[in-house]
């Protein structure tokens, strides 16, 4: 089993397990439609968030990451094996300062360092934002599947279709 020791501090962020009293915070940013717009779920309740944060201070694979004290978003850091996969949501209010890139960055190598053997990744061409923060990570596309993701419904109920890309990232031997 790898063991990735929590915290991870960088020079702008902590990186550590959930709180149960991490609801406020959750609740917070995903509550926005648009910060959940290209995840399986719909905003958040404030209730449903106090749950979420419930249930992820027992969960292993999620990781919050904080900044001066302040929850700006989180981590999906699903290992199996040597292999994990990657995910990610920020608050809007933090997002495009490279927090997401450092944050997931430290996390890989703290991995890469215990052991972790390769990183995957999946998104939608539609949300370039996550697939450019991927590549920042220096991931490679692997594969792209036109109009195979659908979990949404727009507003007169038609079915949206998100093209799949995957991408990985292997240890540097």
């Amino acid at each position: 089993m790898l063991n990735i020791l929590l915290p991870i501090e960088t020079p702008e962020l902590l990186l550590r397990k959930f709180r149960p009293e991490d609801g406020e915070g959750l609740y917070a940013y995903l509550s926005d439609p648009e910060t959940v717009r290209f995840e399986p779920y719909g905003p958040l309740t404030r209730e449903q968030a106090c749950a979420e944060a419930q249930a992820r201070a027992q969960a292993r694979c999620f990781v919050a990451v904080e900044r001066a004290g302040v929850l700006i978003g989180h981590l999906y850091f699903a290992v199996k094996g040597d292999c994990a996969e990657l995910g990610y949501v920020f608050s809007p209010a933090y997002q495009g300062h490279g927090y997401a890139t450092q944050a997931a960055r430290a996390l890989m190598n703290a991995a890469f360092s215990a052991g972790l053997r390769r990183v995957t990744a999946e998104c939608a061409l539609e949300n370039p934002r996550s697939w450019r923060l991927l590549e920042r990570l220096g991931m490679r596309r692997v594969s792209e599947t036109p109009h195979s993701v659908c979990f949404k419904q727009d507003a007169s109920g038609n079915d949206l279709w998100w093209t799949r890309l995957e991408y990985e990232i292997r240890r540097e031997v």
